[in-house]
């Protein structure tokens, strides 16, 4: 990127050297020539180096890879029945090293002991590896899930660490599902989704 910053700066010295000469020609028809070689050098130039920059943030993103991936569960069949978690790479670049821990989640109206229990039995939860996700797919986990509400702690190559809260089940006699994933604190929500008339309970994270 610098060279070709460098080769922009040389054009343009060069096409206003040329215009300058042009300029001290009697002839206008000279002079314009110049100036015009001149101008579409250097806009040629910005534009390639426009373009390479362009290119070399495609190449480091798609190295690096995504750095969100939400989950879900396909909303077909019993509402009451078990499903299986699907993964869902956010964006248009793969998502790297994938890994999850699934955990159960307090309802409203949980108790400080329910609470300490579901964060011990979270706690001991394997971690599932999952790989790589190509961009704009639809991946099956493995994990099967009954309806309810689930923490999903969720790690990256990189080091990235998020969290999802799920819900899903019966509603009004139909499907109901709702996430939002945020950041490892809770602090921030990067991405999140109600099916249209459901109304979930409010959660109480864990951590």
């Amino acid at each position: 990127m610098i060279v070709d910053i460098t080769s922009a700066i040389c054009q343009a010295a060069t096409g206003i050297m040329g215009f300058w000469f042009a300029s001290q020609q009697q002839d206008r028809r000279v002079k314009w020539a110049y100036g015009t070689i001149a101008v579409l050098g250097l806009a040629l130039n910005i534009i390639g180096t426009i373009q390479n920059e362009k290119q070399e943030n495609r190449r480091q993103s798609d190295e690096h890879g995504g750095e969100l991936v939400h989950f879900s569960v396909l909303t077909a069949g019993d509402p009451s029945q078990p499903r299986e978690l699907h993964a869902i790479p956010d964006g248009n670049i793969p998502v790297y090293g994938v890994r999850i821990r699934v955990r159960r989640s307090p309802e409203n109206g949980a108790t400080l002991e329910d609470v300490r229990k579901i964060v011990e039995e979270g706690d001991v939860q394997p971690w599932t590896d999952l790989g790589d996700l190509p961009a704009e797919s639809v991946d099956p986990t493995k994990v099967i899930l009954t309806p309810g509400s689930y923490q999903i702690d969720v790690t990256l190559k990189h080091g990235l660490m998020i969290h999802e809260m799920l819900r899903f089940g019966p509603y009004d006699g139909k499907f109901g599902q709702t996430y939002v994933v945020t950041d490892w604190s809770f602090n921030k929500s990067l991405s999140s989704y109600t099916s249209p008339g459901y109304v979930p309970n409010t959660w109480i994270p864990p951590r």
